[in-house]
């Protein structure tokens, strides 16, 4: 009776178990979908890195061109505004290239990280399923671990484990003790 109850149990526990992780693998899922990066995705993080790198020449440029705002005499007005004009054309120069090369790269990185994703994904799906796992199936092996005495006297042994001189009681088979030998 108490093996079937061990049973059910050990059952019980592999069934919240297979729930477990069936859920978690919807929510794994859910995650790399979310996290997917499609080419689309992989631009828009490069033009972001983009405006990120040229952010201090962007500030350069607004910093020039509020100091020729600035300026009173027409000539000197007017050699300001082609400095910074010519700084708006490099910058745009700059940014295009970027931009150029950032779409180049994610036309290649796509599959690779497409690849890298999925990769991910099972493994956010795998390490707490099998983790969880070996938790159901740790507590159980540690309980009765627990439960069994670490050592066992004399009374508790079985036979088999108690020593026994031989027995020199018993007579020999006659035609052993003739010495009877084919010849």
């Amino acid at each position: 009776m108490i093996v079937f109850r061990l049973r059910l149990t050990n059952l019980q526990w592999r069934h919240a178990w297979c729930i477990a992780t069936c859920i978690w693998l919807l929510g794994s899922i859910l995650i790399t979908a979310y996290r997917f990066p499609t080419e689309e995705k992989l631009r828009a993080a490069w033009t972001a890195a983009s405006y990120q790198t040229l952010i201090g020449d962007r500030e350069t440029i607004e910093a020039a061109d509020a100091q020729c705002r600035d300026l009173a005499s027409a000539s000197e007005s007017l050699m300001c505004i082609d400095n910074v004009l010519w700084m708006k054309s490099a910058y745009r120069d700059k940014l295009d290239g970027l931009i150029s090369y950032g779409e180049k790269r994610a036309q290649e990185e796509r599959l690779p990280d497409q690849f890298f994703a999925v990769a991910e994904g099972l493994v956010l799906w795998a390490v707490p399923s099998f983790g969880l796992y070996l938790l159901g199936v740790g507590i159980p092996w540690a309980k009765k671990r627990a439960e069994k005495p670490a050592y066992q006297n004399a009374a508790q042994a079985g036979s088999a484990e108690v020593f026994r001189w031989p027995d020199r009681t018993r007579r020999k088979p006659r035609s052993d003790r003739l010495g009877s030998r084919p010849r």
